[in-house]
């Protein structure tokens, strides 16, 4: 199994699937910094494989509202953390079901890594959580019509 996340370093650029500058990027890659950050801050807490092993997790819980996201979680299982699959899933997708995949993921990560750590330091840790539960509200583009 892998021990370290792939992230948008060695992602195509997003551009080339559904143009700059439009909402499906703008979900994708704020879902995509809002993991790599996630990973980075957990890790020297609950090392990484606890943050991967809670990332499964949370798609796991997610697949069964969102389809879409089996394929990811099947590989994970299989090998390791690739957050640039995560970003070409979310790109795949229109950016109300992008960013409704992204919360729901999020939003059982968060309630498992409270499990296990406690809210107040959860929140702490990933303070603003609504970057992960939210990913619209941190990205202007992502709320703006793209065809404006």
């Amino acid at each position: 199994m892998s021990t370290q996340v792939r992230s948008s370093q060695a992602t195509p650029n997003s551009s080339a699937v559904k143009g700059s500058g439009t909402a499906e990027c703008a979900v994708a890659e704020s879902a995509q910094k809002a993991w790599e950050r996630a990973f980075t801050v957990l890790s020297p807490v609950i090392g990484y494989q606890g943050v991967a092993g809670l990332y499964r997790r949370a798609l796991s819980l997610s697949r069964r509202e969102h389809l879409s996201l089996v394929p990811l979680y099947e590989a994970t299982r299989l090998g390791g953390i690739d957050l640039t699959k995560l970003q070409a899933m979310l790109l795949a997708l229109d950016s109300v079901e992008a960013a409704a995949v992204q919360a729901s993921l999020g939003r059982h990560f968060v309630e498992l890594l409270s499990q296990l750590i406690g809210a107040r330091l959860a929140e702490h840790l990933l303070h603003p959580t609504d970057e992960l539960i939210h990913p619209l509200n941190f990205n202007g583009s992502a709320a703006k019509d793209p065809s404006s």
